[in-house]
């Protein structure tokens, strides 16, 4: 799928690195025109995540009292919940997208940040927010539940899905934020640029320590780590601005015809 080109003659040629194939232009436009638009998405949901009703949950050992919470803000965590959906269904094709133009540049880190990043989204969409949603619509039930004893039934339902928020968090996080750590370091001697790359690696590390965040027992840690978390947001969504603004000029520079075509 990738090229290798020759240039001169006899005992001056020279071979220039692989280059991405030009046939899959169309993916590396979608993906970039995504990673903008989502960059977005992601500072408004890191807008969300100052509101303290974002970090009340989870925090509490009382199933009853969470569900209480959710549903006295079911709007909230429903917008928030269907943007990650949204998020990470939409994310496999820019993952897909920078695999392709990292390949020939490093194939191991390509093809590990594109595992670490691809299960990073079946996670969350498969077990993260599918736990939230199901958590939403418990909250729902018990706020219209018309008994105390029907009530407890739904509070009991959910025990197990809040207790796991914490966890789940970790794992979330963490896994994108290896998964993106790699893709920023295969970067660095790319078209992306060091610049790009350097953000990247810190925006990730900074992900990876604050995903501890969830687990960190309440001390002096759990508030550094937790404002690791909370930076992990905009950091993340900025260098995913530079990465989708980087591959959309480079596919309309990889799709130009060369000399060689023109003739």
């Amino acid at each position: 799928m990738t090229k290798t080109a020759v240039a001169g003659t006899g005992n001056g040629a020279t071979r220039s690195k692989p280059a991405a194939d030009p046939e899959w232009n169309g993916l590396y436009k979608a993906g970039a025109i995504i990673l903008v638009v989502f960059s977005f998405v992601g500072f408004f949901l890191f807008l969300m995540s100052l509101d303290k009703t974002s970090w009340a949950l989870g925090t509490s050992n009382d199933p009853a009292a969470q569900l209480q919470l959710v549903a006295r803000h079911l709007p909230f965590y429903t917008l928030g919940t269907s943007l990650w959906l949204i998020d990470d269904l939409v994310t496999i094709l820019p993952v897909l997208a920078v695999y392709l133009v990292l390949r020939p540049v490093s194939r191991t880190g390509a093809l590990a940040g594109a595992v670490f990043s691809l299960a990073y989204a079946v996670f969350d969409v498969c077990v993260t927010e599918m736990n939230s949603l199901t958590l939403n619509e418990l909250a729902y039930s018990y706020g219209n539940a018309a008994t105390p004893a029907l009530q407890n039934t739904y509070v009991t339902a959910a025990a197990y899905g809040l207790s796991a928020i914490p966890a789940q968090t970790v794992m979330t996080f963490g896994i994108g934020a290896v998964g993106y750590l790699i893709y920023s370091i295969a970067m660095w001697k790319s078209f992306f640029g060091k610049a790009t790359a350097a953000l990247g690696i810190v925006a990730n590390v900074v992900g990876i320590f604050g995903a501890a965040a969830s687990v960190a027992p309440s001390s002096g840690a759990f508030v550094v780590l937790g404002l690791l978390e909370l930076a992990t947001v905009p950091l993340t969504a900025v260098w995913t601005l530079v990465v989708g603004i980087k591959l959309y000029h480079f596919s309309r520079r990889n799709g130009a015809p060369t000399l060689a075509q023109k003739h």
